[in-house]
């Protein structure tokens, strides 16, 4: 929060900065004052224009972002925010991007949307403006979809950091899914939750103890059952009844149709979520014996 609130303040100053400034030069280049007035104007409005076709904010101001082309741009800028969680950047991490992206894109889009990537890292991203801008432009299934997406990123490589975990919860809460449902998909992936990437110096002094610190309890060692109450939403000591209602809510919250609209690619992958909901329904059922 206070980090965005910053930003806005050098922004704000910045541009009121540079406007007197074209004023200034341009009334002494001129002698006018009206000259001057007039040519801060103009500068002003170009500047604008140009922001909101080049930064990442330009793209939140249209009403409607739920369409593929935005929300690929969406999972980009978010991608990149959740790459530099940790304030470094890794060639490992694009490359568990470019995984990610070769798993739903044909080649050429991933390519493309690759070097879309690389602007994006260049960029300050703004998280919180980022979300509070499209918190009530994206339905549910689709703020679904693109937290599915990013933790899909984040554990590529079998491991997620703790800053990344953190940032990703930030984004749930700033979208405004509960806390059950960010569970519930954190608990359809296997990983390891560990305090950082090894670096140069940890990796030199490679021994038992300090493995020990670095790894925290994998999520793998919780019980099949466990995990699939946690992607149902619902607790261990729930009623049968509750049981199958919080499946068909599930079902029909992320059944491939709710996100037809973000194109074939997100649709396969809403698929492979919705039948792993599905398998963690059947194991319930299995474990109590009911139909």
């Amino acid at each position: 929060m206070l980090d965005n609130l910053d930003i806005h303040i050098e922004e704000k100053y910045l541009k009121f900065i540079l406007a007197i400034g074209v004023f200034i030069f341009a009334g002494l280049f001129t002698g006018s004052v009206i000259a001057g007035i007039f040519l801060a104007i103009t500068f002003m409005w170009i500047r604008y224009m140009a922001l909101s076709k080049s930064s990442p904010g330009g793209l939140f101001k249209k009403k409607d972002l739920n369409n593929e082309a935005d929300f690929v741009q969406i999972i980009l800028l978010l991608s990149a925010a959740v790459i530099k969680a940790d304030k470094r950047i890794y060639q490992k991490e694009r490359d568990l991007v470019k995984r990610r992206l070769e798993y739903d894109f044909s080649p050429r889009e991933v390519v493309k949307y690759m070097r879309d990537l690389e602007i994006c890292l260049d960029k300050r991203i703004l998280v919180n403006q980022i979300c509070d801008n499209i918190k009530y432009k994206l339905d549910t299934p689709t703020k679904l979809q693109l937290l599915n997406f990013l933790t899909g990123i984040t554990v590529s490589n079998g491991l997620m950091i703790d800053a990344e975990y953190r940032l990703l919860a930030k984004i749930a809460r700033l979208l405004k899914i509960p806390e059950r449902s960010f569970r519930s998909i954190l608990a359809l992936f296997k990983y390891k939750r560990i305090a950082s990437y090894d670096n140069p110096k940890s990796k030199a002094k490679s021994n038992s103890k300090s493995r020990k610190k670095t790894y925290s309890k994998s999520r793998t060692l919780t019980s099949k059952l466990a995990l699939a109450y946690i992607v149902l939403e619902i607790d261990e000591t729930a009623m049968d009844d509750a049981v199958k209602k919080a499946y068909r809510k599930l079902a029909k919250i992320h059944h491939p149709d709710r996100v037809v609209h973000l194109g074939p690619q997100f649709q396969k992958s809403a698929k492979v979520k919705f039948q792993k909901i599905a398998e963690a329904y059947e194991t319930v059922k299995q474990k109590r014996g009911f139909k």
